[in-house]
C-alpha cells in the first residue's frame, strides 16, 4: 500500500486510531488490485508454469525438475519486486488443490 493511501484505512477503537500498513483483503478492490498486481510482476511466467485468480495462484508443472525451476522462477521475480507470501498459506508438492470449489489434480484437462 503506498504511503500515502494509508491514511485512507484508518478506524478508531477505545486503544486509539490505527491504519493498516498492507492492503487488508476486506477493502472493496482488494482482490482485483493484488490481481493485477500479479499479472504484472509474473508476466514473464504468467499462462506458462503459473496461473492465478484473484487470490489464489497455481505453479503447475508435468515434471518434478521443471516444478523445482518454475519455483524458482516466481521466488526470484518474489524477491527482485520485494514481494511477501506467507508460508503458511503454501501448499507444496500438493497432488491436488480446490480453487474456486472445484478439485485440481493430475486428472483435471
Amino acid at each position: 500500500m503506498h504511503p500515502q493511501d494509508e491514511s485512507k484505512t484508518a478506524f478508531i477503537t477505545d486503544f486509539g486510531t490505527f491504519y493498516y500498513k498492507a492492503m487488508p483483503f476486506g477493502l472493496k478492490n482488494a482482490s482485483a488490485t493484488y490481481q493485477s498486481l500479479m499479472d504484472r510482476i509474473l508476466k514473464d511466467v504468467m499462462g506458462t508454469n503459473v496461473e492465478g485468480y484473484m487470490d489464489d495462484m497455481v505453479v503447475k508443472s508435468i515434471m518434478a525438475s521443471e516444478h523445482c525451476n518454475a519455483l524458482q522462477r516466481v521466488f526470484q521475480i518474489f524477491e527482485k519486486t520485494l514481494t511477501q507470501a506467507k508460508p503458511r498459506e503454501m501448499l507444496f508438492w500438493g497432488l491436488s488443490k480446490k480453487i474456486l470449489g472445484v478439485v485440481i489434480d493430475m486428472r483435471s484437462p
